[in-house]
């Protein structure tokens, strides 16, 4: 009986001494899947893709008539796993996507997506 009453009060105390924690941030706008293949079909032009994208991060001109329309999103996730007062482990996780998007004349004729 004592030795199941060690083993309760132990469970006990420990539960209390473990804890995980994790958080997450977003920083711009990174389109899902489903509606970056809804716009690869059809002409796409800059103003359907303004209306379902929004503007963009930003906008190139590597030549002249072609505009490059970048979508950078940025996801940071933070992870804190605690065993007390033993030990604590602390990591990190950043990762990035670039959509981009070549446009002549006000359509888009190309579309790429850069994971890094």
């Amino acid at each position: 009986m004592s030795r199941a009453i060690t083993y309760i009060a132990a469970a006990a105390v420990l539960s209390g001494c473990i804890g995980y924690q994790r958080s997450s941030e977003t920083v711009g706008y990174a389109p899902d899947q489903t509606l970056i293949n809804s716009l690869d079909s059809g002409t796409l032009t800059i103003d359907t893709l303004t209306e379902r994208l929004g503007p963009p991060s930003s906008i190139g001109h590597p030549s002249a008539g072609t505009q490059l329309w970048v979508y950078d999103a940025r996801a940071d996730r933070s992870h804190r796993a605690q065993l007390l007062p033993l030990a604590a482990f602390q990591w990190r996780s950043v990762s990035r996507v670039r959509h981009v998007f070549e446009v002549h004349d006000g359509e888009v004729t190309r579309h790429w997506q850069e994971d890094f």
